[in-house]
């Protein structure tokens, strides 16, 4: 359907998370593709192939976009990114991600991280106050939480998905004691993250947002315009890097930092 070369990765509910090649659907209704221009050729793209890609553009919500200058001479246009996250009935979807790249006018890259037929009320029948309470318990803190909203939360077991409405309560860091192998007894800072079933109470997951820092730069070897001259190391800017659950982006020196 894109053209030849082109690579599509089904995701556990059958539909391709990712789309990958220099596509043979171009961006021509908007030309050139500029950072003025962007929002309204990836929307008429998604708008194009939402029948394959199995998604409705109307509940996605752009939450950042990049440019890069042609590496090339010769290339008129970039390497350009826009990403989305998916709402339903105006509440965000949890770790829901569509991106778009184009490079010099063309799409090369899809990424389609959103959920088909969500149906779960949007009406929570569970107090705030009581949210907060459940997750104070399981801190065992009597704490203000730094903020509080409700989202759609994906949880997939063993290929299967189940969608809650839930509270996602940011609690501020606090020091607790720890029992680890090395150090029988310490005190970390702990900063959890509560996902709390909106209508039953149920903890559903929490994490801890403060962990040790990792940090790296993405560089590579590329041909700075055609395969006889010599190699040139050069670092890769707006690179998705992902440090266990959390996805981060390099910066223009291909420098990226998760904690």
């Amino acid at each position: 359907r894109f053209g030849v070369g082109t690579t599509v990765t089904l995701d556990s509910q059958g539909k391709p998370a990712t789309v990958v090649g220099k596509l043979a659907i171009k961006t021509k209704q908007i030309a050139p593709i500029s950072e003025n221009t962007l929002s309204a050729a990836a929307q008429r793209f998604l708008t194009t192939n939402r029948r394959f890609l199995q998604l409705n553009p109307t509940d996605l919500r752009p939450v950042r976009q990049w440019c890069d200058q042609p590496f090339y001479p010769g290339k008129k246009e970039g390497i350009f990114s826009i990403f989305y996250q998916q709402y339903y009935r105006g509440i965000p979807v949890y770790l829901s991600l569509v991106g778009i790249t184009t490079n010099d006018g063309k799409v090369v890259l899809v990424q389609n991280k959103q959920y088909k037929s969500i149906s779960v009320s949007t009406t929570p029948t569970l107090p705030q106050a009581d949210a907060l309470t459940f997750a104070q318990r399981h801190l065992q803190e009597n704490v203000q939480p730094q903020q509080v909203s409700l989202v759609i939360y994906p949880e997939e077991k063993e290929d299967r998905l189940r969608l809650y409405l839930a509270y996602r309560l940011e609690m501020p860091p606090v020091w607790k004691a720890t029992y680890t192998a090395t150090k029988p007894l310490d005190d970390v800072p702990l900063a959890m993250t509560y996902f709390i079933d909106a209508h039953t109470g149920n903890i559903i997951s929490y994490h801890n947002r403060i962990s040790g820092e990792v940090e790296g730069q993405v560089q590579g070897s590329i041909f700075p315009e055609h395969h006889l001259q010599e190699r040139d190391v050069r670092p890769f800017a707006h690179e998705a890097v992902i440090v266990g659950t959390e996805q981060v982006v390099t910066d223009n020196e291909g420098v990226y930092a998760a904690a």
